[in-house]
C-alpha cells in the first residue's frame, strides 16, 4: 500500500493507529484528517483493521454514489457520513422482528467476551428512524468514540407501542444476541431513559438473573417487586425538576431496593428537568462502576 493512500498517514506528521486516534487527529487537523475520508481512502483503512466485510460494502457504496448524479461535494459528504455510521454500528432485525443497532468494539482480541450494554430509548424515539436515536447518548458517545469498550445493543420500539409491551421481545433479543456476538453474559448491563427507564426497572425485575447492573434514568418501576433486585446493583439518575416523570418514582424504587437489602445508588440533579440522561451517560465514573460489576 502506497503511503499516499494510507489513511493512517497525515501530512501534519501524525499517525493514527486506532479509530479513536483517527477521529482525534481529524479534530486536531480537520482538513488534513478529513481528506482521507472524503477521498474514499477508508476502503483501504477498513481492510487494514480487518473489516473486510465493510470494505467491500464501502467499494459498492462509493460506486453507487458516483453513478447517482450527485455533485462531488455531496458525494464526499455521503462518504464521510457512511463511514462514521458503519464503522460504529450495524443495523439488524431480530427473529421476532425488532430492529436494533449494535456496536462491537474493534480493539478486543479475538475470542474474548466483551461487557455489554442494552440501551432502551424514550417514547420520542419510537418508529423506524434510527437517526433520532443516534442523537442520544450513549449512541452519540459511540459515534464519537468507536473504541467504546462495551458492546452496545440499541433496539427501537415500534411506533405505536411501548417498551412495557415489548418485554418478551427484549428478552428474546438478549438471548439471540448472546448467541451471535461475543457477549460476556456475566457483565450484561441494562440502561434506559424515560420510557426506557421504566422498562429498565421492569425488565430488570422480570429477569434479574440476566443483568449484572441496572442504570435507570428518570423512570419508575414496580416497588412491590423491587425485592427481586436485591442482588442486582443499581445506579439510578433523575432530575429534581422533571415535569414529566416525578422524581419520587425513582426515589421510591431506590428505597424499595434498599429495603430489600439491595445495593442501590442514587444521583439527583437539583436543577435538571426531564433530560437527566445526557449528564448521566457522560459521567466517566458510571462506566468504571459498570466494569466493576458482574454476576
Amino acid at each position: 500500500m502506497q503511503t499516499k493512500y494510507n489513511p493512517f498517514y497525515f501530512q501534519s506528521g501524525n499517525v493514527a493507529s486506532t479509530v479513536s486516534d483517527l477521529i482525534a487527529t481529524s479534530h486536531e487537523v480537520p482538513y488534513d484528517g478529513a481528506y482521507h475520508l472524503a477521498e474514499g481512502h477508508f476502503e483501504s483503512w477498513l481492510y487494514y483493521i480487518g473489516r473486510h466485510d465493510l470494505a467491500k460494502i464501502a467499494n459498492i457504496a462509493v460506486n453507487m454514489m458516483f453513478s447517482n448524479g450527485s455533485s462531488e461535494a455531496e458525494n464526499r459528504k455521503i462518504r464521510l457520513n457512511w463511514f462514521l455510521d458503519n464503522i460504529c454500528f450495524d443495523r439488524k432485525l431480530s427473529h421476532k422482528g425488532l430492529e436494533y443497532l449494535i456496536h462491537v468494539p474493534l480493539q478486543y482480541p479475538d475470542h474474548q467476551e466483551i461487557p455489554t450494554l442494552l440501551f432502551l430509548h424514550g417514547a420520542g424515539e419510537r418508529g423506524s428512524d434510527f437517526s433520532k436515536i443516534k442523537k442520544q447518548a450513549p449512541v452519540d458517545i459511540v459515534s464519537r468514540d468507536p473504541d467504546f469498550p462495551f458492546i452496545l445493543i440499541v433496539p427501537q420500539c415500534p411506533e405505536n407501542s411501548y417498551w412495557r409491551r415489548q418485554l418478551d421481545h427484549l428478552h428474546d433479543l438478549i438471548i439471540e444476541t448472546s448467541r451471535l456476538y461475543p457477549i460476556d453474559k456475566k457483565r450484561f448491563f441494562l440502561t434506559g431513559f424515560s420510557m426506557g427507564g421504566n422498562a429498565a426497572w421492569l425488565l430488570g425485575e422480570e429477569y434479574p438473573e440476566l443483568f449484572a447492573a441496572l442504570v435507570p434514568c428518570c423512570g419508575g418501576g414496580d416497588p412491590g417487586r423491587a425485592y427481586r433486585l436485591k442482588n442486582t446493583p443499581v445506579w439510578a439518575f433523575h432530575g429534581e425538576k422533571d415535569p414529566l416523570v416525578p422524581v419520587s418514582q425513582t426515589i421510591e424504587m431506590v428505597d424499595a431496593v434498599r429495603a430489600s437489602q439491595g445495593n442501590a445508588r442514587l444521583t439527583l440533579y437539583p436543577e435538571t428537568g426531564h433530560d437527566c440522561w445526557t449528564q448521566a451517560y457522560h459521567t466517566p465514573e458510571l462506566y468504571r462502576w459498570l466494569m466493576e460489576q458482574h454476576l
